[in-house]
């Protein structure tokens, strides 16, 4: 019980072995990491062996000379390490080839980010992008939200933000919204800063920053969310619970159901229409996993949003309230059909905007004028 609240204790692991990869280790098994897109928390596994009195194994692609690296480009020290293994062939971290604008050495003038195209997903996307502000520190996770670059150079205000993934990188264009082998998750191209991923877990931690992207792969009646156990597959929350506990706003980005979903979008009239319904609910009674906390959240005063492709809900102190509806939509047919629970209906319900639905960009160069959009 702390300040008469009953928390959850989790005691350190202890590590016995810690197996590391860096860059270059010179005579002294000090380890340089500037080859690598992310740092992966290497120095926290070393010391976390090391104070156990347990070995520290370090992988690295090069050797050099005892002394000439620079002691700003040592990321652990070799007082720290046992042993070092020279892989030349060995790939850069997360990937199967390299990379330089991932670390630094050039910049992309053009990094491969695809037009997105226009269908159900774009239009999740637009309407998530709404809840932006300009020189918000922005936390992108799996799933809908890995895109936003690409809608952010459509629209023209990539420049106005700062991109975070957990993994360490921030600014630049997040890599994971690449399609096929020039992606990465955790890499970007182009960052202004590489820090290592624990010690942004730290700014996370303490409510630094201002908004997050993320998917679901369930929800309940109380806007708890699931996105580690589902469909009897342990896929681990990852950063998920690290980035939700003290983020400012967290948008939650899908489609209401999964599997053969197909939805049919026209400008004129503007209209949404559920050709084919997806074979799996995710708005169900009881999900299998906790990995935010609906009412938590509400407490702390954090905005929850769930944005899908025919409706948005905001999570509050009662549950979930609906707050917008794609127009051509029914509530009944379209959304409590599909829905294993009872939700509130906002008596300011309104239509999701025209704009979100039209094939030509919606206009938001400027961030600041965002908020007279979303007003209007």
């Amino acid at each position: 019980t702390i300040n008469e609240r009953t928390c959850l204790l989790y005691r350190p692991i202890p590590i016995d072995v810690a197996f590391i990869r860096g860059t270059v280790a010179d005579e002294n098994g000090n380890i340089s990491l500037a080859g690598e897109p992310i740092s992966a928390g290497v120095k926290h596994l070393a010391m976390a062996a090391r104070v156990r009195g347990g070995k520290v194994i370090a992988q690295v692609k090069h050797m050099t000379t005892r002394g000439s690296l620079h002691p700003r480009l040592v990321e652990v020290p070799g007082a720290f390490v046992d042993a070092v293994v020279v892989e030349p062939d060995s790939p850069q971290s997360q990937l199967s080839y390299f990379e330089p604008a991932f670390t630094g050495d050039v910049r992309d003038p053009d990094p491969p980010v695809l037009p997105l195209p226009f269908n159900h997903q774009k239009i999740i996307l637009r309407r998530s992008a709404l809840e932006l502000r300009r020189g918000d520190i922005v936390n992108l996770g799996v799933g809908t939200g890995t895109k936003l670059p690409a809608l952010a150079r459509e629209e023209g205000f990539a420049d106005q933000l700062t991109f975070s993934v957990e993994h360490g990188a921030l600014g630049g264009v997040p890599a994971a919204g690449v399609p096929g082998k020039l992606g990465a998750f955790g890499a970007h191209y182009n960052p202004e800063a590489i820090l290592d991923s624990t010690d942004l877990f730290d700014f996370y931690h303490g409510g630094g920053l201002d908004i997050t992207f993320l998917g679901f792969a369930q929800v309940d009646a109380e806007g708890s969310i699931n996105v580690g156990w589902f469909n009897r597959n342990l896929r681990g929350p990852g950063g998920f619970v690290d980035i939700t506990h003290r983020t400012r706003t967290i948008v939650l980005s899908g489609t209401m159901t999964a599997g053969d979903l197909e939805v049919e979008i026209s400008s004129a009239p503007t209209r949404v229409r559920i050709v084919s319904e997806g074979r799996n609910r995710k708005f169900i009674r009881r999900i299998d996993q906790v990995n935010l906390h609906g009412p938590s959240a509400v407490r702390k005063g954090q905005t929850v949003l769930i944005v899908t492709e025919r409706c948005v809900f905001r999570a509050t102190a009662a549950g979930l309230e609906l707050i917008e509806i794609a127009p051509g939509l029914a509530i009944d047919r379209h959304i409590r059909a599909v829905t294993e629970f009872d939700f509130a209906v906002s008596p300011g319900l309104r239509l999701m905007q025209d704009k979100l639905f039209r094939v030509e960009p919606m206009g938001l160069r400027e961030l600041p004028a965002l908020e007279e959009f979303r007003r209007s």
